[in-house]
């Protein structure tokens, strides 16, 4: 795949992922806006209240549905996009199976950099409302106007960011676990944005800890891992489920399946395919 091939499917990816990530925005701004509603509510009964309230929020129940959608409506598509690639071919799982598959290829990443993360952020802004309404000597309409008027920007913001990284791991999970399943050899291809955000860029390279700029057109087989020979970091594919939060957070990345061929331009099927 030249450059200009690789800029033709870095657009037309980018432009399916925006889709969803309009769509998600929506669900998870309702569900971070619904937490903060709950502290609310429990600082109009008192400070203590709300100290609970922040103490007890562990989980958000929102989050973790949206992000479960995701992964049901993203990642299945995907997943079974990428079995079939170049190839029709009978299909083994039904959706559940594939949501199954990515959780299990996710593992406790999902929830340990996902919900859990999110909900960790949403505390932390919670108990700096408390401390500068302490600070100011705030009553409770002081509060009430503070999280009416400032908060629903901050939660957009995060609402945007959140949802660009959970589509953008929904759909690299499920285009992983899919090529992995199918029945023939393959490549992969890292694309990069290659524009002034794009990490590792020549305008301000320096200063990110990682260089997604030049692993833009590495290609290794499937089985292998992408170097960023900056950090040396090892990655299994844009969103890596493993990766520090340097290579996922606002990354635009994405990578190609390329199925191998042998001399007579035929699809190369694997040995042996474990689909379990």
């Amino acid at each position: 795949m030249t450059a200009r091939q690789r800029r033709i499917y870095w657009n037309r990816e980018r432009n399916k992922a925006v889709k969803y990530i309009n769509k998600y925005q929506k669900s998870f701004y309702n569900a971070l806006q619904s937490d903060m509603r709950g502290f609310q509510d429990a600082l109009r009964e008192s400070e203590q209240a709300a100290r609970k309230y922040i103490n007890g929020l562990l989980f958000s129940d929102g989050i973790s549905r949206a992000m479960n959608q995701i992964i049901r409506e993203v990642g299945v598509r995907y997943a079974r996009t990428n079995y079939n690639t170049l190839r029709r071919e009978k299909q083994f799982n039904t959706p559940e199976e594939w949501i199954q598959l990515i959780m299990e290829y996710l593992g406790t990443n999902f929830y340990n950099n996902g919900v859990l993360q999110i909900v960790k952020t949403s505390r932390t802004m919670m108990l700096d409302i408390l401390e500068r309404g302490n600070r100011e000597g705030w009553g409770y309409s002081d509060y009430a106007q503070y999280i009416s008027e400032t908060v629903p920007g901050l939660n957009r913001n995060r609402a945007d960011m959140i949802a660009r990284t959970e589509v953008g791991r929904a759909i690299h999970a499920g285009t992983f676990v899919g090529a992995d399943k199918s029945p023939f050899e393959k490549q992969k291809m890292w694309v990069a944005a290659k524009d002034n955000r794009t990490r590792g860029n020549p305008i301000n390279g320096q200063k990110d800890k990682a260089d997604h700029w030049h692993l833009d057109g590495q290609t290794v087989d499937f089985n292998a891992k992408f170097v960023d020979r900056r950090s040396g970091t090892e990655l299994q594919h844009p969103h890596d489920p493993e990766a520090k939060a340097a290579d996922v957070i606002r990354c635009r990345c994405t990578f190609a399946i390329v199925n191998k061929r042998d001399a007579n331009g035929r699809l190369i099927r694997k040995q042996s395919i474990n689909f379990r």
